[in-house]
């Protein structure tokens, strides 16, 4: 899909045109070959960088061909499952024209191209900077709904309510929080060089800035939520290790007050002859000394902190 865009200063809405002129936004998503090959002839573009645009393993960077500048940046998919996914959004700077292509549907891009945020396509700079705030934007909303999660997880860690769902869930926002951090590491390295090898205007800089502050503190709390992810996994084994050792402990004493007087009532279960045999209160005798080696046994096994 090809779709040309047009903002004058003085204008209040975004037009869509049916053809190309100066100072033009065209964006490309899930663009055919055609489309491509429409582009490339028009601006004299490199077909290689845009067919790189379409791989979806394709890192964020930046490159210049002449006075064509092309920008890789990655930004999220929410799957039809609900996992978060990162695609590659190419924007080419031109003196007359900006360009952007990406392979899926670009949702930081929408209060752009409905006009709900105030800009005009002959600034084309401050376009592109008004595309990698939003995609930051993007990142630092996730993240921060990411945090909520694991945050509920570890209220319900004191109350032992954490169920072994929440641990596939832990896996998953690790690996969507890995897949973030790859994405937003080197685009914080384009922002850089956005910030120190493009002319900027003093509001552009501010914006520029902005972004950067944003994304590196995305990148923080990546980081923060992946410690906290594997703090409380640490802690729900070590809570699952003490709770088994205090089950081991109670089983252990069950058997010991079990065995002792197993031992004592085997022995004058054999036929032999045994002490106090014909004692009309052999019974008492042998349950009082049953009492007395299993409270010294107890009593001892509590001084040596066994129980």
């Amino acid at each position: 899909m090809l779709k040309r865009y047009y903002r004058a200063i003085a204008s209040k809405d975004l037009a869509l045109l049916g053809e190309y002129r100066d100072n033009v936004w065209v964006h490309l998503e899930s663009p055919s070959q055609d489309e491509l090959a429409e582009v490339v002839e028009r601006y004299d573009l490199v077909p290689g960088h845009l067919e790189d645009a379409l791989d979806e393993d394709e890192v964020p960077r930046l490159e210049s061909e002449g006075k064509q500048t092309y920008i890789y940046v990655r930004y999220v998919v929410r799957e039809r499952t609900g996992d978060f996914e990162t695609f590659p959004l190419l924007i080419i700077l031109l003196e007359n024209a900006l360009i952007t292509v990406s392979s899926r549907h670009v949702a930081p891009l929408e209060p752009l191209l409905s006009g709900k945020i105030p800009f005009t396509t002959r600034e084309q700079t401050r376009l592109v900077l008004l595309i990698m705030q939003r995609i930051t934007e993007q990142y630092d909303s996730l993240t921060d709904k990411t945090s909520r999660k694991i945050k509920a997880v570890r209220q319900r860690l004191r109350t032992h309510a954490v169920s072994n769902q929440d641990f596939v869930d832990f896996v998953l926002i690790e690996d969507e929080l890995n897949e973030f951090l790859s994405a937003l590491q080197p685009n914080s390295a384009v922002l850089r060089r956005l910030f120190v090898g493009h002319r900027l205007a003093e509001q552009d800089r501010d914006l520029v800035e902005d972004a950067l502050l944003m994304n590196e503190q995305s990148v923080e709390k990546c980081n923060d939520n992946i410690k906290a992810i594997v703090g409380v996994r640490n802690a729900h084994s070590s809570i699952s290790d003490n709770s088994l050792n205090q089950t081991m402990k109670v089983l252990t004493v069950a058997t010991l007050a079990m065995a002792i007087p197993n031992m004592i009532f085997g022995v004058y279960s054999m036929n032999i002859e045994t002490p106090f045999q014909h004692d009309t209160g052999a019974f008492w005798i042998i349950l009082g000394i049953t009492t007395i080696v299993l409270t010294i046994a107890m009593w001892l096994g509590r001084k040596k902190g066994i129980f």
